[in-house]
């Protein structure tokens, strides 16, 4: 299998998960804002809500949640089989200084020590400038990069898959552990970059070439993972997938949640004005 084919079968991987319909699951154009865009206490409450809600959520999934896990999965087994082991080689043989550089670029897209301070960043940037939708996207963006890395935190602690560089091979599966050399399932990098990428692509939407853009950088993410020979093909698609069904889950939360200020009209006779209701 020639490089140039691993890079296509790994590409269609890792945003298989995000592909079909992104711009369907969530709403793509932002609609006004339904919860605090504010970082204060109540936001920290309702992430944590959120969380717990999140994670419970498999004892409330229906059809088509279980469609897509069971998607997921087989895709995974997929990759496990008959790709895992030949996108290794073809990048083994295929190294340059050129292809080092692009993955140490794209790998910055996924590591919390940039996109952290980025999120904090575009928050502030949105305080400074007075712009609800940026400082809803950095906190909304937050939240998702906390709930997929708590999902792929317990993934690494339990299955104690051995990274590839261990050369152990890939069904090394070790159960429980705590070391670093057997915590290669899920990738976390490529988790992280797809719950960014979700929430931006559904947040600006409504230009064209956003969600392109974040998705393709979160998969050259995936596929840097890959390369630098810390991940199988097969923790990079399910790295991919925790992150995109993440933020979508916690998109659909706040999209669901009422805001602090509700107004209504109030017609009364000849007189016309507004109830509003606030919320504590």
């Amino acid at each position: 299998m020639t490089l140039r084919r691993v890079t296509r079968a790994v590409l269609c991987a890792v945003l298989v998960a995000a592909a079909p319909g992104a711009r369907a699951a969530v709403p793509a154009a932002p609609s006004p804002a339904p919860a605090s865009d504010r970082l204060d206490l109540d936001y920290l409450e309702n992430a944590a809500r959120d969380a717990g809600a999140i994670a419970a959520s498999p004892a409330r999934w229906g059809r088509r949640d279980w469609l897509e896990a069971g998607g997921v999965l087989g895709g995974a087994a997929v990759l496990y089989a008959g790709v895992d082991l030949d996108a290794r080689k073809a990048v083994r043989r295929s190294r340059s200084d050129a292809a080092t550089r692009a993955a140490a670029a794209a790998r910055s897209f996924g590591d919390g020590l940039y996109l952290v301070p980025a999120l904090g960043a575009a928050y502030l940037g949105g305080v400074a400038a007075a712009d609800a939708r940026l400082r809803r996207t950095a906190l909304e963006g937050a939240e998702a990069l906390g709930v997929s890395e708590l999902f792929v935190g317990a993934l690494k602690l339990t299955a104690g898959r051995s990274r590839p560089y261990a050369n152990l091979g890939r069904g090394d599966w070790n159960g429980p552990s705590s070391s670093n050399d057997r915590w290669s399932f899920p990738s976390g990098h490529t988790s992280a970059a797809f719950s960014a990428a979700a929430v931006v692509a559904a947040e600006y939407g409504d230009r064209a070439f956003v969600p392109p853009l974040a998705y393709g950088l979160a998969a050259l993410t995936g596929l840097s993972r890959v390369y630098d020979d810390k991940h199988w093909a097969s923790d990079v698609f399910v790295g991919g997938a925790l992150g995109y069904f993440s933020a979508r889950a916690v998109l659909r939360r706040w999209r669901g949640r009422p805001g602090r200020v509700a107004l209504a009209p109030v017609l009364d006779g000849g007189r016309v004005g507004a109830l509003a209701a606030v919320r504590f």
